[in-house]
């Protein structure tokens, strides 16, 4: 089953999956350590160790980039098409409306008239 897509337009979006790349890769590593007088009394806390942090940070960048292109595919809402839906003929809906605003008996004998017309003017072999 092949898939389409109603807005490809959308697609266009999956070219924002490179921001947090870049994002990623100008960013400094290591921030330059400066000697406060008043933090000297507090304890050292220890490092955290390296391959924890940068298993993590590739983890949340795995993670914003498939969030984004995900968003993208969304946007650009996808089906699928199904070989008997295409040979299938078309169908035909009509629906009146019944709420106060066509009120009158003329708006409903027009409406009726449409709807029948709509029926007529149907191609045939289809649903109805």
């Amino acid at each position: 089953m092949p898939v389409r897509f109603l807005t490809p337009l959308f697609l266009a979006g999956l070219a924002a999956v490179a921001i947090p790349v870049a994002l990623h890769l100008m960013r400094r590593h290591a921030d330059p350590i400066v000697p406060f007088g008043a933090l000297r009394l507090i304890s050292r806390t220890p490092v955290e160790q390296i391959r924890r942090r940068r298993l993590r940070e590739l983890l949340l960048l795995a993670l914003r980039c498939a969030a984004l292109a995900l968003l993208a595919l969304a946007f650009a809402r996808p089906y699928f098409v199904s070989a008997e839906a295409q040979g299938s003929a078309p169908l035909t809906v009509v629906a009146l409306d019944t709420s106060y605003s066509v009120s009158t008996r003329a708006q409903v004998e027009r409406a009726r008239q449409q709807a029948i017309a709509a029926v007529d003017e149907a191609p045939s072999g289809g649903q109805q």
